[in-house]
C-alpha cells in the first residue's frame, strides 16, 4: 500500500494548530474563547480519533495484503 493519510493528517493538524494559535495571538476575547471550548477544540478530538482510526485500518489493510501475496 501506498501513502498514509492518518499520518497526513497528523501534519495538516499541526499546521492547523500553528494556525489557531497565530489567530489567538490578535483575537483572544470571550468569542475567541468561545470558539476554541466550542468548536476548535471538539474538531480536534475529532479529527484525531478519526486519524488513530483510519491508521489502525491501514495496519490492518497492509497486513491482509501481506498475507495475501504470493
Amino acid at each position: 500500500m501506498t501513502g498514509r493519510p492518518h499520518e497526513d493528517g497528523e501534519q495538516l493538524l499541526r499546521e492547523m494548530g500553528s494556525a489557531w494559535a497565530k489567530t489567538q495571538q490578535h483575537w483572544h476575547d470571550d468569542m475567541a474563547n468561545q470558539f476554541g471550548r466550542s468548536h476548535w477544540a471538539p474538531l480536534v478530538d475529532e479529527s484525531r480519533s478519526y486519524l488513530r482510526a483510519l491508521g489502525e485500518c491501514m495496519e490492518l489493510l497492509t497486513a491482509a495484503e501481506r498475507e495475501t501475496e504470493y
